[in-house]
């Protein structure tokens, strides 16, 4: 029996895709829960956009989190390397999973929380990424998150834009 190999035109031989961005997903999803917002009635519910920069280049997320009055944050986020010419952008490192943290400093509208990002790269490596978040509340529900975290062995930092999804009720 004969098996035949399609060939690939020569042109095609060095095609590599392009990486999909999902800046735009990313975006949405906090459009739509800002327009749920009336009816999630959390007792802190925050969506926040990001930019941090580590060892794999600048990346782009977003995170939804939830804070009680005791201060305990649990949340979901997700991020990929935004696009440009250098090669380590191109490999994308999605990055999504939870984050685990708790208040340990609060004073009028300025919160630190130590706190545990736990997820997958790439859909196939375990991450555990420690940090710490200082977030200030700017003006009525918007605010500024600065992140600091150990990524890959290495020290990353990000700055970040919240919109508080449901007022705080403590």
């Amino acid at each position: 029996m004969k098996t035949s190999k399609k060939s690939i035109p020569d042109e095609w031989a060095d095609y590599t895709p392009e990486p999909k961005s999902h800046t735009a997903g990313m975006i949405l999803i906090l459009i739509i829960l800002l327009l749920l917002s009336r009816a999630l009635n959390a007792q802190s519910l925050t969506g926040s956009f990001f930019m941090e920069k580590t060892v794999m280049g600048v990346q782009s997320g977003v995170m939804v989190k939830k804070q009680n009055n005791q201060g305990y944050l649990v949340g979901m986020f997700y991020q990929k390397n935004i696009k440009n010419n250098s090669e380590v952008s191109l490999l994308g490192y999605e990055y999504t999973g939870l984050i685990l943290g708790k208040r340990i400093f609060g004073y009028d509208d300025i919160n630190l929380s130590p706190y545990a990002r736990v997820g997958m790269s790439d859909r196939s490596k375990f991450v555990l990424s420690p940090g710490i978040l200082v977030s200030a509340q700017l003006k009525n529900r918007i605010g500024l998150e600065v992140h600091t975290a150990i990524r890959a062995g290495q020290a990353s930092a990000a700055i970040g834009l919240s919109y508080q999804l449901s007022k705080r009720r403590y």
